[in-house]
């Protein structure tokens, strides 16, 4: 499981700390908070509420990013992590510097 190998990641990085888990499943969400010490959630806008979260990382399927990386952005969060985000980022550098070496305009919306 990612969230998994995140959790352990962040946990074995020094300075790092896993504060908050989220998942629709509250017992699902309590059972992995409890092994890293952190607090389960099952709504996103109360776990962007946290105070203290410095990066997120997104451990979830791609068709659910695009909701997730709008709320985290509308909350001004500053850091996003995760495969899909990354590619989508790439992507879209991609895009912008096509159209930048062909004298082109493009917009990304």
């Amino acid at each position: 499981m990612i969230s998994r190998f995140h959790a352990q990641a962040i946990a074995a990085t020094p300075g790092a700390e896993l504060i908050a888990v989220l998942s629709r499943d509250l017992a699902k969400a309590t059972r992995f908070a409890d092994e890293y010490h952190a607090t389960p959630y099952t709504n996103l806008d109360e776990l962007l509420d946290q105070v203290g979260l410095d990066a997120i990382s997104i451990c979830t399927l791609a068709r659910n990013y695009e909701d997730i990386v709008a709320a985290i952005v509308n909350k001004g969060k500053p850091k996003i992590t995760g495969e899909e985000a990354r590619r989508a980022v790439a992507l879209i550098t991609a895009i912008y510097e096509s159209a930048k070496s062909g004298g082109k305009r493009v917009e990304v919306d």
